[in-house]
């Protein structure tokens, strides 16, 4: 005969966890790490600086996050999950003068926060980088290009048979080796924005219809003229 079942053990309640105290805490750790990486790099970041900032326990920091690369990538998702939530509020990829507008955005986030912006292209070119964080560092340029291409494809601007989402990866790949040659000193501050424009509509040249193209070559036409007279009064060479 068999044995009446015992009572399952009943599992320990995720309550605490997900209460608003600890939503809150995780909240501030997270922009405590933000501010560290950004005063100086991921070597910055202790586990003894962050407690002490953040006001918060060791055990509580691992329990929260695991360990101290787990504190990093979740910070680094958190700050592109701001940019993200700043961005939606902003008409985004209805035609290249937003996505130029953007771009002048993007390149000031860059200067107010040089050492996290590195860290982030530093990641995007990690040789073994954990997939879910490529997902979180490419989520902001990637829906930047695929809505410009979106609404161009809708105008009928671009030429037929285009795999937007292909494209839109294109772009945000090249737009991090730009990224990458800034970190590493190659594009100087000035020309940051301009060489973001450039590249873009580069990528739009190549995808333009024969209508829409001698558009996007006039404007890429300007700013080379441009960015050739900036660089020449910086007394620097063009972007190798």
């Amino acid at each position: 005969m068999t044995e009446p079942r015992k009572n399952p053990r009943k599992r320990r309640s995720l309550g605490p966890y997900l209460s608003a105290e600890m939503i809150a805490r995780r909240s501030r750790i997270l922009r405590t790490a933000i501010e560290i990486l950004d005063e100086g790099g991921e070597e910055h970041l202790t586990i003894a600086r962050l407690c002490d900032r953040a006001g918060v326990a060791a055990r509580t920091l691992y329990r929260a996050f695991g360990d101290r690369e787990g504190i990093i990538y979740a910070a680094l998702a958190e700050h592109m999950g701001s940019l993200t939530t700043v961005l939606s509020h902003k008409p985004r990829g209805q035609d290249v003068d937003a996505v130029f507008r953007e771009y002048d955005w993007i390149a000031e986030e860059l200067f107010r926060g040089p050492e996290f912006a590195r860290l982030i292209i530093n990641f995007y070119f990690a040789s073994k980088p954990r997939e879910a964080v490529l997902q979180d560092l490419r989520s902001v340029p990637y829906q930047r290009i695929e809505k410009w291409l979106v609404n161009a494809q809708q105008r009928g601007e671009l030429l037929p048979g285009i795999d937007l989402q292909r494209i839109a990866m294109y772009q945000t790949d090249t737009e991090y080796v730009l990224f990458h040659k800034w970190a590493t000193g190659r594009v100087p501050d000035e020309c940051m924005a301009r060489e973001l424009k450039v590249n873009f509509l580069m990528t739009a040249l190549s995808v333009a219809n024969d209508a829409f193209r001698p558009r996007i070559a006039d404007r890429l036409e300007k700013l080379h003229k441009e960015l050739s007279a900036l660089r020449a009064e910086l007394e620097v060479g063009p972007v190798k």
